[in-house]
């Protein structure tokens, strides 16, 4: 059979504590349904932690043959924090032949950063492109250098650069 704990009709503070001092806390479950393991709070938020980690002790998030999915539903700015908040941190993002999509439906978009960086598309006829449809398109240096602005075409004897407006000079 099952095994249920239940705290019913418990006011606040009147928790179900599992505490393993020493040793660890498993929770497996091998059945083969949709929502096998299911954590869930109501009214309230669901944190958790690995306070005071040795390095190399991570939080993961693993979904074999499935997805990961991350939603949420709270009208903020900052309703999804992604935040690597060592100075020497980063964020590693890979994809696979489905490809990187980013939309921002209403809002901006804004890459930044304080060191040299690239954005490069590899192999022939996987072209990039830079549009601003019913907008501007800005490219802009503030350093005083030779080459400030450079625009460089280095495929063989047939390429041009071509500057072209339809209607203005």
């Amino acid at each position: 059979g099952g095994i249920d704990i239940l705290a019913s009709g418990a006011g606040a503070g009147e928790d179900i504590d599992i505490i393993a001092t020493g040793s660890s806390v498993n929770i497996n479950s091998t059945e083969n349904v949709a929502d096998s393991i299911v954590i869930s709070s109501t009214n309230g938020g669901i944190d958790i932690f690995a306070l005071g980690a040795v390095a190399g002790e991570d939080i993961d998030i693993v979904a074999t043959g499935s997805s990961v999915n991350i939603q949420a539903t709270e009208a903020d700015a900052n309703a999804i924090t992604i935040n690597a908040s060592n100075a020497a941190g980063g964020i590693n993002v890979d994809a696979g032949t489905g490809g990187f999509l980013l939309d921002a439906v209403g809002g901006a978009i804004s890459l930044d950063s304080t060191a040299a960086s690239n954005f490069t598309t590899t192999g022939a006829g996987i072209d990039l492109t830079l549009s601003s449809v019913l907008g501007s398109v800005l490219v802009e240096s503030t350093e005083d250098a030779a080459l400030a602005i450079r625009l460089h075409a280095n495929g063989g004897t047939s390429e041009t650069i071509q500057l072209h407006s339809d209607l203005g000079t």
